[in-house]
């Protein structure tokens, strides 16, 4: 049975945005505490879903200090529960307001790559 029954059996079907992964994840901040957003992990293993999306936006979320690292990690980590889970993730859409984007773009997309996440989406 897919997810929902409206949907053809050609279309595939997918999580909503994650903003919260389990505490094993590397990120230590309140998105691995469960409070807020939706468990990314749990909604993934879902049997009638195909695959996964993430939004990433270090600093309206709170990751102020180092948010280029920040959203290596919360790239590595969601490509990590791709490859537990066995489905495709793709990051829908990201953002930083900066005067140099270009350096954290940079180091998302190479995550992206070097992580095998399934694909970027670029917003």
């Amino acid at each position: 049975m897919r997810a929902s029954s409206t949907s053809p059996a050609t279309h595939l079907i997918p999580t909503s945005r994650s903003r919260t992964l389990p505490s094993s994840c590397s990120i230590s901040q309140y998105f691995s505490r469960g409070a807020e957003g939706i468990d990314f992990a749990a909604n993934l293993a879902i049997s009638t879903l195909d695959f996964g999306t993430f939004h990433l936006y270090p600093v309206p979320w709170g990751a102020t200090a180092d948010p280029t690292a920040w959203g290596t990690q919360w790239i590595a980590d969601h490509a990590a529960l791709q490859k537990s889970v066995g489905k495709p993730v793709i990051i829908e859409e990201f953002g930083l307001d900066a005067d140099d984007q270009v350096t954290p773009y940079k180091a998302w997309l190479g995550q992206v790559i070097s992580s095998g996440l399934a694909g970027d989406l670029i917003w």
